[in-house]
């Protein structure tokens, strides 16, 4: 799923294989469109996209929406697929945030909205719940609860699935302690696989915190009421729950630049429409000097 960390997991094998993250292909490919036939020796990460619609990110076609169906079929293309589960509600906050990149095609509106949210909730952490942030416009909450739920299950069944077929299911947080429990015995044992390591240069813009349980600090108690009922089963049997109230940071400092400055930077990264005249000056100097070679 996307803001799962997916491209985490994938540069981390990719260097177990000896291959570099930056240069995909011929046997290393991000992100690709599903292939009919793979090469003998492949690693390659692909995102299971929701449709457009309750996170406002618009897809190419062939993308829209997914399938338990369909994932599983992808899966047989390989010898060990692996589906990344992460705590939904870290995923869901870092979907909000990356859901303004540039590529996506956010409503400027939406965007100058979602940011003056984000920027209050910064200023005076307690007056506004995640959903109030998250919410799209003109989307009515139950209708918008109900998509929640539709993805959330139908995550959960694939799981089910998925193990059920061979997969190796991951979560993100064990992967990022070095906890690789997940995989014994399913990856080569001269495979030297390690959290650390390089990060995918093109994708160093996209990094938010490198981390987990910022949720803790982004939700509040609300937030819980409405989400725990239809969350509740499957963070308890992923292990992200045991039963019990939900804990909160007391007293959340909300740094902007995991936030309203984070959100910034991708709506208006140099390669986007919002770019800034500065941003574009440089890019055009740095191309220049790229093209005569110094």
């Amino acid at each position: 799923m996307p803001k799962s960390g997916t491209t985490l997991v994938y540069a981390r094998l990719a260097q177990a294989r000896g291959l570099d993250p930056n240069q995909p292909g011929p046997t290393a490919f991000f992100e690709p469109e599903p292939c009919a036939l793979w090469p003998e020796e492949a690693t390659a990460k692909a995102l299971l996209v929701d449709p457009v619609g309750g996170w406002g990110s618009r897809v190419p076609e062939p993308f829209r929406g997914w399938t338990v169906e369909q994932a599983l079929e992808q899966g047989k293309s390989f010898d060990l697929p692996i589906l990344l589960l992460r705590d939904p509600r870290d995923r869901w906050l870092s979907a909000f945030f990356y859901r303004w990149l540039y590529v996506h095609e956010p409503d400027p509106r939406d965007f100058q909205r979602a940011l003056r949210l984000v920027q209050h909730k910064e200023a005076f952490p307690s007056e506004l719940s995640f959903a109030a942030l998250a919410r799209p416009r003109g989307l009515p909450q139950e209708d918008w609860l109900a998509d929640l739920a539709v993805r959330m299950d139908r995550l959960r069944f694939l799981e089910k699935q998925a193990r059920a077929a061979g997969w190796a299911v991951l979560r993100y947080e064990d992967f990022r302690r070095g906890n690789f429990d997940a995989l014994a015995g399913r990856i080569p044992s001269d495979w030297v696989l390690t959290p650390e390591g390089e990060q995918a240069r093109n994708f160093s813009h996209i990094v938010r915190t490198r981390g987990d349980g910022n949720w803790r600090r982004w939700w509040l108690p609300e937030d819980e009421a409405l989400f725990r009922p239809l969350w509740q089963p499957h963070l308890e049997a992923w292990g992200y729950e045991s039963g019990g109230a939900w804990e909160f940071d007391p007293q959340p400092l909300l740094n902007p630049t995991e936030g309203s400055e984070y959100m910034k930077g991708l709506f208006h990264h140099e390669n986007g429409p919002h770019a800034s005249w500065a941003q574009r000056w440089t890019r055009t100097k740095r191309s220049v000097k790229g093209f005569l070679g110094r």
